[in-house]
């Protein structure tokens, strides 16, 4: 064995198991280890010694603490660091399959369509880094791995935090250009100090162009060579290459996307990465759109021939025909535990899709199709085809599980479409160890049904799930709690199956999934999604994916919704991923606003897989709520009538009843008892749509839902919404009222309401700039991070850019000692208060830029009434340019339905934009719309409202067409 395997494994012991060397590279060596406490294989990078050298232990664990925060079903991610003298490693997980660099070495070439998803999953991994803050700077195909056939990435502990400022530090070390000769961008081979994210777009525009062709797009007989040809020489084009990698007018359609992502010159690129995958696939679809009609026929001529020669070209079954989809059907118990019956179906489905060559139908698909043919009970042949059929599934199975005594019998028979066996296997052993029994029969049913000559693969649900019987039983009693929303039972049934079991993944995932429900991000819940990610490494493909995927979503990452639909574009049935992208993009609406229509649809797919899913029900109920859509409302209303808790069913039908019946008494919103606070809210929201609906109802409304909350911090939060809501019908005076009173009980609260007009830039000139003065002076005198905010917000709303700017600049600083105390909660809103002080000075493309960034950062860690005024500064800003004002009126139709004081303003500036836009219709009913809201407002602000009359007549007055 070499020094280094002795002495990297001596330094180790305890932790990890060295096996063997995996491999070496330019940079470092790769060896094989036994993570001794997790019981998992792990791969272990050791940096080569001028490398290590050069970077220095404390820069190199800085990296790693960047690279560690990256969690995303594309990379791979980071577990463990370290220093074994002078050998600096980092621990990753053991993902079996092979590089990039093995497939274009054995097959030379990949096909269009696969060169796309593996682009579009590379891109998507590396665009959630740049949005972190990380390059990557050094993709190559050795660099992305095939796990299940999806593209990974790995090796980031050698990237550097990406920055604009020449004085950050350089995490690279001086003097080492990090990457790959015929993958790096001319500034990286030039020593640049402007390395940025266009860097790995590059780099993957290199890579993209050799899975295409199976050469790289710049070559020579030495390294200086192929760096000259990167920076002068002309960019290489697919139709050129040699190869007939595509129909003609598609690969002239990728031309001139590769000749963007390759230019020379970084501002010449695609703005992200992300910009350049959408571009390739958007070159694929235009590009076979203009085929002409004779190269099409010849297309399908080819396909005709294929056929005919299937014998030829068809790849080698790994399974007999039929059983490439399997539906498998709930087992009939004897003498044991019902719940292993439906248990089965999960336990199976989840072996059997381990198997390279076999799919297996969603469980919870088969269960609502089971249920549609008459139950489980006396489940028949017939029936269970049926439900195969509607599944799409070539053969199902059916089995048995028989318990006497201390001893289990499994087994089960597999059907193809037509009735004939395709197999059959049996198992038996303790009742005890009926999960390795499960294992054994799934081996005995592999074998019997496969073909392929490659080993009949090992199958391990005992692994992948529990090895424990209790933990199991307590995880499906959670699943049946979960699936009708009954939170507490589902909480306590999730914990004792965490409790029998602590590895088990799939407990703590569905526990995390409740605890959200009960009480919002973080918390116990992240904690749970925490849990469930350390022992993720075991579960299948689909199952890990979910976790990474929610895990994101408990940290308010958008990119959950990318990883989703990346997921669902392989996996278009999965009820669990389509209710993910679901959730995903109902929670990201504070940057991402979205019409109802693409609100419902991802939930809609759920409920078509799986209508008794109560908790999708859930969200679309809120939505059609807050833009009181009643005939929506009665639709999942019904649904959940078949399959929710009573208590949230009680919770359902009540708030129907409020939200939809004008004549139904206020105070009945007092006779709701449910934790469900978002339910509520969207209750009141839709009431600011109801076109019948006056200001007094809203006031009375918005009280109710106060009154429902005793004494406390809750209810004081509660009073400062309500303090909102009035600003937003224009009755200033009843804020200051309301502040006048907090301020006796709460003063923080008090002194924000005190503040909020301001804030909101309602208050006539020279009062805001009185109050901007006189809050300039607090902050000078008291460094209070609050009053800090609050103030640059004010002096925002005033216009005064100087101020604002002076104010934000010790925040800003990375020594800033308040920043250190919370940066992650307090950084992301001062840098949004600087995009808008760009925008106020000028510079509208930076500053959109950092608004964007900021509101990112502010998502689910800061309240309402502290965000929103930037929030609406954004969309202002959006609607005000003509390239961005259909995302701008989106923003502010639908981005602030749930908050009281913009669902007014909202609508006055909407109607601005619309108007701006020749949309004489929609202007008027937004103008309408705002001065219902606004019918009460105080004197001082009733110019707004004579604004938007003065709009209505002269609107209305203009010809059908009008301008």
């Amino acid at each position: 064995m070499s020094d280094l395997f002795n002495a990297l494994a001596s330094h180790l012991t305890g932790h990890y198991a060295l096996e063997r060397q995996l491999g070496e590279g330019g940079m470092a060596t790769v060896f094989l280890a036994q993570d001794v406490k997790h019981r998992r294989q792990v791969a272990i990078k050791v940096l080569k010694p001028e490398l290590a050298a050069t970077i220095g232990t404390e820069r190199f664990l800085r990296e790693i603490e960047l690279a560690a925060g990256l969690q995303h079903p594309h990379i791979v991610p980071v577990y463990d660091s370290g220093a074994a003298g002078k050998h600096l490693y980092y621990v990753m997980p053991f993902v079996e399959g092979e590089s990039l660099r093995d497939r274009l070495t054995r097959d030379e070439r990949i096909p269009l369509d696969e060169s796309l998803r593996l682009t579009r999953e590379a891109a998507s991994a590396l665009a959630y880094a740049h949005q972190h803050g990380i390059v990557h700077r050094d993709v190559k195909p050795e660099n992305i791995l095939l796990s299940g056939g999806h593209a990974v990435v790995t090796d980031f502990g050698i990237a550097r935090a990406a920055s604009p400022a020449p004085t950050d530090a350089r995490l690279t070390g001086i003097g080492i250009a990090i990457g790959t000769p015929a993958y790096m961008s001319p500034e990286q081979a030039t020593g640049s100090e402007n390395v940025d994210a266009r860097a790995d777009e590059y780099a993957l525009a290199c890579v993209f162009y050799e899975m295409m062709t199976g050469k790289q797009p710049f070559t020579g007989p030495n390294i200086q060579a192929i760096i000259t040809r990167h920076i002068t020489g002309p960019r290489p084009r697919v139709s050129q290459s040699g190869e007939r990698v595509a129909p003609g007018p598609v690969a002239a359609k990728l031309d001139g996307v590769l000749a963007r992502a390759l230019a020379a010159d970084p501002e010449s690129r695609y703005p992200s990465i992300s910009g350049f995958a959408e571009a390739l696939d958007a070159a694929a679809v235009s590009g076979r759109a203009g085929m002409p009609r004779w190269l099409l026929g010849a297309a399908a001529a080819l396909v005709v021939v294929a056929g005919a020669a299937g014998w030829y070209l068809a790849p080698r079954r790994a399974v007999v025909e039929g059983a490439e989809r399997i539906a498998v059907m709930p087992f009939s118990i004897s003498g044991g535990d019902p719940l292993f019956g439906e248990g089965m179906v999960d336990l199976l489905s989840t072996n059997l899709a381990s198997v390279g060559g076999v799919i297996t139908a969603d469980p919870r698909s088969v269960l609502v199709q089971v249920r549609k043919q008459g139950g489980a009970a006396g489940l028949d042949l017939d029936r269970a085809l049926a439900v195969g059929r509607s599944l799409d599934a070539g053969a199902v199975l059916l089995g048995s599980v028989v318990t006497a005594g201390d001893q289990v019998r499994l087994a089960a028979t597999l059907y193809g479409q037509d009735g004939a066996t395709l197999g059959q296997a049996q198992a038996s052993g303790p009742a005890a160890s009926v999960l390795p029994l499960v294992d054994s029969l799934s081996v005995a049913l592999v074998r019997e049904i496969w073909k392929s000559r490659e080993p009949v693969p090992s199958l391990n649900v005992a692994g992948l799930t529990t090895g424990s019987l209790p933990a199991l039983r307590h995880y499906l009693t959670g699943e049946q709690f979960y699936r009708r929303a009954e939170w507490d039972s589902s909480i306590a049934a999730f914990g004792r199956a965490t409790e029998a079991d602590t590895t088990f993944a799939l407990a703590y995932y569905r526990l995390a999934m409740a605890l959200g429900w009960r009480g919002g991000f973080g918390g116990d819940a992240g904690s749970a999604i925490a849990s469930a990610y350390r022992q993720s490494a075991r579960l299948p493909a689909r199952e890990r994916a979910l976790v990474s995927a929610y895990r994101l979503f408990q940290r308010n990452d958008p990119s959950a919704a990318d990883s989703m639909r990346a997921f669902l574009a392989t996996h278009p049935h999965d009820a669990d991923a389509w209710n993910l992208l679901g959730e995903s993009q109902y929670h990201s609406r504070d940057l991402y606003p979205r019409e109802p229509a693409a609100l419902y649809a991802p939930f809609d797919s759920v409920l078509a897989i799986d209508p008794s899913l109560t908790p999708s029900l859930i969200h679309p109920m809120e939505v059609a709520l807050f833009s009181h859509d009643s005939v929506r409302f009665a639709r999942y209303l019904a649904l959940a009538q078949e399959g929710a808790g009573a208590g949230e069913l009680q919770t359902f039908e009540l708030v129907q009843r409020i939200g939809f019946d004008p004549g139904a008494a206020d105070t009945l919103f007092r006779r709701i008892n449910t934790p469900n606070t978002g339910l509520l809210f969207a209750t009141v929201a839709g009431t600011y749509h109801d076109p019948i609906t006056t200001p007094a109802r809203i006031r009375a409304h918005l009280s109710a839902f106060v009154d429902r909350n005793p004494p406390g911090p809750r209810r004081d939060e509660m009073l400062v919404l309500l303090g909102g809501a009035y600003a937003g019908l224009g009755q200033l005076d009843s804020v200051n009222a309301l502040a006048t009173a907090m301020l006796t009980r709460n003063s923080q609260m008090g002194q924000f309401l005190r503040l909020a007009p301001a804030m909101y830039g309602m208050l006539e000139p020279t009062a805001q700039r009185a109050m901007k003065e006189r809050m300039i002076q607090v902050v000078e005198r008291e460094q209070s991070a609050f009053a800090r905010m609050a103030t640059v917000t004010i002096a925002l709303q005033d216009g005064d850019v100087a101020a604002a700017r002076r104010l934000l600049a010790p925040m800003l600083r990375p020594d800033t000692l308040a920043l250190a105390q919370d940066a992650r909660f307090i950084r992301p809103f001062f840098v949004a208060q600087q995009g808008w002080a760009d925008i106020l000075a000028g510079d509208t493309t930076t500053g959109l830029v950092r608004m964007k960034e900021g509101i990112t950062g502010m998502m689910g860690r800061m309240g309402p009434p502290l965000r929103d005024p930037i929030r609406f500064q954004y969309a202002l800003t959006l609607a005000a340019r003509p390239a961005t004002r259909t995302e701008g009126m989106t923003f502010l139709g639908w981005g602030f339905t749930e908050s009281p004081t913009y669902s007014s303003l909202g609508q006055l500036a909407l109607g601005r934009a619309r108007e701006a836009a020749g949309d004489r219709e929609g202007a008027i009913d937004a103008y309408t719309q705002f001065n219902r809201i606004f019918a009460d407002a105080d004197s001082g602000l009733r110019d707004r409202s004579a604004e938007a009359r003065d709009a209505i007549a002269r609107l209305s007055a203009e010809p059908t067409g009008g301008r």
